[in-house]
């Protein structure tokens, strides 16, 4: 049984999707390096762990669109 309209549309969706929220985590993370560089020392330590968790998220949302594009 091959894939159908409906399930090409979810898979469009969530390509779109996936698109869309790695901009935003791509600009995110842009954001948050020019803070870091902006020399906030007393915020360093949580900076490098957003930074961080954010770099996780990037790669998350690759693998998904990953997905979705072999789909």
């Amino acid at each position: 049984m091959g894939i159908n309209w409906v399930d090409n549309l979810m898979m469009l969706a969530g390509r779109k999707l996936a698109d869309q929220a790695f901009k935003i985590t791509q600009a995110q993370l842009k954001r948050l390096k020019g803070i870091k560089q902006a020399h906030y020392a007393e915020m360093d330590a949580e900076i490098d762990l957003d930074i961080c968790q954010v770099k996780d998220r990037l790669e998350s949302i690759r693998h998904v669109r990953g997905i979705t594009r072999k789909g």
